[in-house]
C-alpha cells in the first residue's frame, strides 16, 4: 500500500481533490443556517399555536372525562347506600 497505489486506484487523490468528509462532519457542513431550520425569532409559525390549540382541547376532553367517572362512582356509592338502607333498616 504505497502512495503510487493510492493514486492509481482513488480518482480523488489523482485529481487533487481533498477526500469527502464522513458521518456527522458531512451532515453539518451541508445543514441550513439556523434561521432555515425553525429557531427564527421575528417569523410567525403557525404550527406552534395549533398544537397548542390541540394539547389543550385534549387536557379539557381527560379532565370532562375524569369529572365524568367521578359522579359516576358518586352515584354507584349513592345506589349502593340506598340499596343497603333497604335491606338493613326496611327489611327486618
Amino acid at each position: 500500500m504505497t502512495q503510487g497505489w493510492r493514486e492509481d486506484k482513488c480518482p480523488s487523490v489523482r485529481a487533487g481533490k481533498k477526500p469527502r468528509a464522513g458521518g456527522a462532519e458531512r451532515g453539518r457542513a451541508h445543514a441550513p443556517p439556523l434561521s432555515l431550520r425553525g429557531r427564527s425569532d421575528g417569523g410567525f409559525c403557525l404550527f406552534r399555536p395549533v398544537i397548542c390549540l390541540l394539547l389543550m382541547m385534549l387536557l379539557f376532553l381527560l379532565l370532562l372525562l375524569l369529572l365524568l367517572l367521578l359522579l359516576l362512582l358518586l352515584l354507584l356509592l349513592l345506589l349502593l347506600l340506598l340499596l343497603l338502607l333497604f335491606f338493613f333498616f326496611l327489611l327486618p
